[in-house]
């Protein structure tokens, strides 16, 4: 799958709508989501595009402060729609940076974006009226 620069701009228009659905470290997480996906846009050397999309998927998958974790810890379903649109938007990012920089392989979660990710934060979005 392919991924567009200009779906990667929806996705940072996406988490900078959202962000302000999140507080504390959760949003720490997605402000850092939202420089990295500016840095990938403004830069497309294969370096940068290696570093953004490791440092993305990291958002996604530390057992620290990933949001994948976050989100299993949340009850609301407004918060949880939110999470799974920076969810989404963050891999579908990470995605555009793997293949930017020539990756073949991908960590799995990445390896799975599809069109049935687009399909599923238009979803999630429309739960929060985005």
């Amino acid at each position: 799958m392919d991924i567009t620069k200009e779906q990667v701009k929806r996705q940072l228009e996406v988490l900078t709508k959202i962000k302000e659905l999140f507080v504390g470290q959760e949003k720490e997480v997605i402000l850092r989501g939202i420089e990295l996906v500016k840095k990938l846009l403004q830069f497309e050397g294969e370096t940068i595009c290696v570093d953004c999309a490791e440092k993305l998927y990291d958002l996604l998958d530390n057992d620290d402060y990933g949001l994948v974790i976050l989100q299993e810890q949340e009850e609301s379903e407004k918060r949880v729609a939110a999470f799974n649109c920076a969810i989404d938007s963050i891999a579908i990012s990470s995605r555009y940076a793997y293949e930017l920089a020539g990756q073949i392989y991908f960590p799995e979660p990445i390896e799975m974006v599809s069109e049935d990710t687009f399909i599923h934060l238009n979803i999630e979005l429309e739960k929060l009226n985005i």
